[in-house]
């Protein structure tokens, strides 16, 4: 079964109610979409409706039909259900990051991540390729690339061996 949309977003964690915010950004294989909000209404079934409006600090959206990014895009939905599988603990205090599929026949799929820089970072490199220059997303597919002393690191491992 194939997937037609991917959904990738986050939300705060414990904190300020009026830090809280709440991003997404939808791919699918001619259009990708981000809206990020901020605010204490961000989340109106969490905080009810009567502190006001949350504000939407940037959206923006784009279609396409490149062949390169339509083939990118069956790449991260090929990586996909490897992602959905993942199943992490709750954690309190802290936001999440989850990935959400929507199949031809409607049904969905998701998984939430905590630690999204460990599990996620070779989808978000991927995904990447798919945000249009000039675009940002505020650190929801964000990776740190490693530094010097820890690629040299990861080098060196394959040299020792535990005896």
């Amino acid at each position: 079964m194939n997937i037609i949309k991917i959904i990738i977003g986050s939300y705060s964690g414990g904190g300020f109610v009026h830090d809280s915010f709440s991003q997404e950004l939808e791919i699918t294989s001619t259009s990708i979409s981000y809206e990020y909000n901020s605010g204490i209404a961000s989340n109106p079934r969490l905080y009810g409706s009567h502190y006001g409006h949350s504000k939407v600090l940037e959206k923006w959206f784009y279609t396409t039909n490149d062949p390169r990014l339509i083939e990118i895009y069956n790449d991260v939905a090929e990586m996909t259900p490897h992602y959905l599988s993942h199943k992490e603990g709750f954690r309190t205090d802290s936001g999440s990051t989850y990935v959400r599929a929507i199949f031809e026949d409607q049904h969905e799929e998701s998984a939430g991540f905590y630690e999204p820089q460990i599990f996620l970072a070779d989808y978000f490199r991927t995904i990447q390729q798919l945000i249009p220059y000039g675009q940002s997303c505020h650190g929801l597919i964000y990776v740190r690339e490693k530094s010097f002393s820890e690629r040299l690191t990861d080098k060196l491992k394959g040299f020792f061996r535990k005896s």
